[in-house]
């Protein structure tokens, strides 16, 4: 009882002392108070404003969280993608150096025997020389092509189609070998080497053969043609030879070097052969190949592939002379073949 009458006499002294307040006092409070009410105001229209900018903010991180997951997916893909494509690359050039080591796989060798036979061509004999032309013609038939195949590089140089025809031929001969037969490879150009090292290779090695392509698969066609030296060669290595089979586009650009004695007789005239002129004519490339058929005494059998060549239409009929001469056989064949 005593309680409540306390708090009702409080109440009163509360509302008189209010009822006393001085109106300046009176307004400088509501004055304070519509103040911080404005400030107050400010402050949540701040806020909803940061808080909105907030919200954009995380939408933004939301969509480049999303992209950057779509790049480090692609990433990943083009990564895996290169991957696989340097692993396959590594196995091409894996197979690449396999395909021209020394060391090689043999190579199979079929269809033996005196069954073969190409327009009656047979490849036979118990020591045979493959002569292989490798000098800038054998790139390509028309002159243009060959001029132009000139300046290439020498990887280029080695996959012209016509030179790649040509390896396919003595691929066709080596695997044609009889099994009981011996044979060397020879290439000439402006001067003479041997396929695969100057040991004779036996008909019944594969190995062998395959050392042979390997080693013509990095040899680069260029220069001019010395058939003078390809059987000069063939003549002081091997002493014996019963069979010989020429791959060649064309008569020679380039004969015998130094003191030519005696066979200055066969170069009458041309100034190519011995004078300083820098073209050589039709007559005079006939007459380096009648001097190489005249110094040929030996009686094996020549063999002669003629692939073809613009410009050089007497070479068919100056070939057969040698040819016939020893009994061995003169093929221009398609060039579907081999």
């Amino acid at each position: 009882m005593s309680c409540g009458l306390g708090a009702v006499i409080l109440v009163l002294m509360l509302v008189k002392y209010q009822s006393e307040l001085p109106d300046n006092q009176s307004s400088a409070l509501r004055a304070d108070i519509a103040a911080i009410d404005s400030q107050n105001r400010r402050s949540q229209e701040l806020l909803q404003a940061l808080q909105n900018q907030s919200s954009q903010i995380r939408t933004k991180l939301f969509q480049l969280n999303i992209q950057l997951t779509e790049l480090e997916t692609k990433i990943n893909n083009r990564q895996n993608i290169h991957r696989s494509l340097k692993s396959q690359l590594a196995k091409l050039e894996l197979q690449a150096d396999t395909s021209i080591q020394t060391s090689a796989a043999p190579i199979p060798v079929i269809n033996r025997g005196l069954e073969d036979y190409l327009l009656g061509l047979k490849v036979e004999g118990e020591k045979i020389i493959i002569l292989v032309d490798s000098s800038a013609s054998m790139m390509g038939e028309r002159l243009i092509d060959i001029i132009r195949y000139k300046v290439a590089p020498a990887r280029e140089r080695r996959k012209t189609p016509k030179w790649q025809r040509t390896s396919r031929i003595v691929e066709w001969l080596v695997t044609k070998i009889p099994t009981t037969s011996e044979y060397q490879v020879i290439h000439f150009a402006e001067q003479a080497g041997f396929v695969g090292g100057s040991s004779w290779k036996k008909g019944t090695d594969s190995r062998d053969a395959a050392t042979v392509l390997s080693d013509l698969a990095e040899i680069t066609p260029g220069g001019g043609t010395n058939l003078y030296t390809a059987v000069t060669l063939m003549r002081n290595s091997a002493k014996e030879f019963s069979n010989v089979y020429l791959i060649t586009d064309g008569m020679p650009t380039q004969g015998k070097a130094g003191n030519l004695g005696t066979a200055s007789a066969f170069f009458s005239g041309c100034t190519s052969i011995i004078g300083k002129a820098q073209t050589i004519s039709g007559k005079c490339r006939h007459a380096l190949l009648d001097h190489v058929i005249s110094s040929y005494k030996e009686h094996a059998p020549v063999n002669v592939i003629l692939l073809p060549l613009e410009g050089d239409s007497g070479a068919a009929g100056a070939f057969w002379q040698w040819t016939a001469k020893n009994t061995g056989l003169l093929i221009a064949p398609e060039t579907s073949w081999p």
